[in-house]
């Protein structure tokens, strides 16, 4: 519970300095990288960060090309698409999450990110030039592990 509890923390913190500030302290990845691990320590398996760092790669990698073929020129995603930030945010979260909750989060994360910034983009006269993106899922995060551990002691309550 205590790890769980420090990421939250983590979490809240980092979202409101990306949001506010647009920058993050930066000695906040790798302490939401060991909570992630002393949280998920007990079921913790390599491959299953492997896949995790695999689908990031293949994504950057894949915007990179898009971007490359779209500008007809080399692209480097944190000049301007990605910040380092948003990148540190997500590796940092190896580690919480299994494959397919990484996915679904990381899916379900960025639409919700997109929207929460369109409508911010559409009411208000001075809106941001860059999106918050790190800021944004962390929010999403935490309401992401809520719904998890309440769906896991639900299954293992019925199993009971």
């Amino acid at each position: 519970m205590i790890p769980l509890i420090l990421i939250i923390l983590v979490l809240l913190v980092l979202g409101w300095q990306d949001i506010r500030s647009r920058s993050v302290w930066v000695f906040l990845f790798p302490l939401l990288f060991v909570f992630s691990l002393w949280y998920k320590w007990d079921t913790l398996q390599l491959s299953q960060c492997l896949w995790n760092i695999g689908f990031l790669v293949f994504s950057f990698l894949g915007l990179t090309l898009y971007l490359t073929f779209k500008e007809r020129q080399l692209v480097a995603i944190w000049k301007g698409y990605f910040s380092w930030g948003d990148i540190l945010f997500l590796l940092s979260i190896v580690p919480l999450l299994w494959f397919a909750p990484y996915l679904l989060y990381f899916t379900m994360g960025t639409i919700i990110s997109l929207l929460i910034h369109t409508t911010i983009l559409l009411t208000q006269p001075k809106p941001p030039k860059t999106i918050p993106y790190a800021g944004y899922m962390s929010f999403v995060l935490i309401g992401f592990l809520f719904i998890e551990s309440k769906v896991l002691d639900f299954i293992l309550y019925q199993q009971n």
